[in-house]
């Protein structure tokens, strides 16, 4: 649990805008809980996948059919309550979150890029006007094929393999599974969103996070820098190893709930391969930034579209998709 709290403050009517590096930084750090330790693979058919392909490898091209790049589309997505009762009507709503990211496993790099929530996007056929609007307005069980076609539209050029809808009830679970993380907390985060449900009152300095509270850490963004939350998100990421290699024998289960913590849209054998091709990443292989956009009307966002689509060559995200 968490050692230092401070008083709740009324809520505010804004929601909170999800950090956009924390998906990203889920699905490194829920790779890495697969790759630090081999050794406890009977709990974990993730960590027998791992185990297997050290014994005998297979080239990321081969596991991801054929291609050198794996792109991925990342959602953080908030809740939609009843107004009157406050129940949670639907559980994954609006994707508030938006990250791109790509695995060049030829060259040994990854790079991310966030897409602002309030960013303009219309595409045919749909009555929204907001890229984040589109996994909410989307038919049952359609909500990723509907967000990956929108922001394909958004940025041409850019092809999506996968989607990956984080849920944040599991990526705390992970957290309280290692029995929190050790965190030295470099200011006070005081933020309420009841609409939301994301109720984060954090004091400056040392505390070990329980689940709730290491996701607010790491969603927080209010007063801070896309630089400062990158490098607070990246921070805890090694923190959570960390406490995790203390906690070695978790390593299976923790391995498995990553899995579900990332909508089970990798197998096991997929996780393995990106587990083991991010073990020896180093800080400066990893590049992550967000597109660039001024204000519209109506709060929205508008793409450079030329600054874009130089960033988005940059950090080797326009390229076809897997078949």
């Amino acid at each position: 649990m968490r050692e230092k709290t401070i008083p709740q403050r009324p809520a505010k009517s804004v929601s909170a805008r999800v950090a956009a590096a924390f998906g990203y930084l889920t699905l490194l750090g829920g790779c890495l809980a697969v790759g630090t330790i081999m050794g406890w693979v009977k709990q974990s058919h993730v960590a027998g996948e791992v185990f297997s392909e050290i014994l005998h490898p297979h080239p990321p091209a081969e596991v991801f059919n054929g291609d050198e790049n794996l792109t991925i589309l990342i959602l953080g997505c908030d809740q939609t309550l009843d107004e009157r009762t406050k129940r949670v009507i639907k559980k994954q709503a609006r994707s508030d979150m938006m990250l791109i990211a790509n695995f060049d496993f030829k060259n040994h790099k990854v790079t991310g890029v966030s897409i602002p929530r309030d960013t303009e996007c219309i595409l045919p056929g749909y009555n929204s006007t907001r890229i984040n609007a589109y996994h909410n307005v989307a038919p049952k069980g359609h909500e990723a094929e509907v967000t990956k076609k929108a922001v394909e539209y958004l940025l041409p050029g850019v092809a999506i393999d996968r989607v990956l809808t984080l849920d944040y009830e599991e990526i705390a679970k992970m957290v309280d599974m290692v029995g929190g993380v050790p965190i030295d907390v470099e200011r006070n985060m005081d933020y309420d969103d009841n609409a939301g449900k994301l109720h984060i009152h954090l004091v400056k300095g040392f505390a070990k996070l329980d689940g709730p509270d290491a996701v607010g850490y790491v969603r927080y963004r209010h007063g801070d820098t896309d630089f400062e939350r990158q490098k607070r998100q990246k921070h805890f990421l090694m923190a959570f190893k960390d406490q995790l290699m203390r906690n070695w024998t978790q390593i299976g289960v923790v391995a498995d709930q990553a899995g579900i913590a990332l909508g089970d849209v990798l197998s096991p054998k997929e996780i393995a391969c990106i587990a083991l091709f991010m073990r020896k990443m180093k800080t400066e292989d990893i590049q992550m930034d967000q597109l660039p956009v001024h204000d519209g009307s109506n709060a929205r966002l508008i793409l450079d579209k030329r600054k874009a689509k130089e960033m988005l060559a940059r950090l080797n995200l326009l390229h076809s998709a897997n078949p």
